[in-house]
């Protein structure tokens, strides 16, 4: 896609990845609309920016509603809507509340199906638009004390590969992005977990990956219209085996309208 003049909305843009992310694209030239719950360093980003920011908290289904409708009246026809919030607290699946649990659903999972459940018939209609969900190893290859964030990441990773499947005909670029552990507050949290940090001792060798080097390939993989980005490269190759029985699955459907 042309990023110059594109407007892109970038979902957990208050920081990480989506800060990083919306720097990124502004610099290419796109008119940015940053999405966030945390309101007073996503305003800031913004005006920084020459971009739109609007406070949602996506885990409240209620202010879901209408979202789309709200950015593209303010702001104009939306052009690439990025996935990147995320939620994810460490521990024991008997310890977490039923708020946790839920607020996990509600941000990995249910709030992007929603906002692209919104957005696809806009983009249908002007016989354009690219999806990009920002996802996690964890929905593949996950460990003990990450079961919420694990199992939403997974449930991500499913709808998107079903979601191209249904859009295989039309103009719709639906993307995934698989990234291992990020150098975000968000590591630095689960870090506090003693069997994640253990875990992490065990996989030096991958590191941890920089927000800047994240942003820049998904800005590549928007521009470039690529189907799926892994990073750090290494961990592809478990990626890719694990998606043999969905090459399998499209087998079984090819041909089958």
């Amino acid at each position: 896609m042309k990023l110059r003049d594109s407007h892109i909305v970038v979902t957990g843009a208050s920081r990480g990845i989506g800060s990083q992310l919306a720097r990124r694209l502004a610099d290419r030239g796109a008119c940015v609309t940053l999405v966030a719950r945390s309101e007073i360093p996503l305003k800031r980003l913004a005006g920084e920016l020459g971009g739109r920011a609007v406070a949602v908290d996506l885990s409240i289904a209620d202010e879901l509603d209408g979202l789309i409708q709200r950015i593209e009246t303010e702001a104009g026809p939306i052009d690439a809507l990025v996935h990147n919030a995320a939620y994810a607290r460490a521990g024991q699946f008997i310890d977490r509340s039923a708020e946790e649990a839920r607020r996990h659903v509600l941000t990995n999972l249910l709030a992007p199906m929603e906002l692209t459940r919104q957005m696809v018939p806009r983009m249908i209609d002007r016989d354009r638009g690219n999806l990009l969900m920002v996802s996690s190893v964890g929905g593949e290859l996950s460990t003990r004390n990450t079961t919420c964030y694990s199992a939403s990441k997974a449930g991500l990773n499913q709808f998107t590969l079903n979601l191209r499947r249904e859009l295989r005909r039309t103009p719709i670029t639906v993307a995934l992005a698989v990234l291992s552990g990020v150098d975000t507050d968000m590591l630095s949290e689960g870090r506090q977990d003693p069997l994640l940090a253990a875990v992490e001792r065990r996989l030096k060798l991958l590191g941890a990956l920089d927000p800047d080097a994240v942003a820049a390939a998904v800005v590549d993989t928007l521009e470039h219209d690529r189907l799926t980005l892994v990073m750090p490269k290494v961990i592809a190759p478990m990626y890719h085996l694990r998606q043999l029985p969905n090459r399998f699955a499209d087998l079984l459907m090819a041909r089958i309208d």
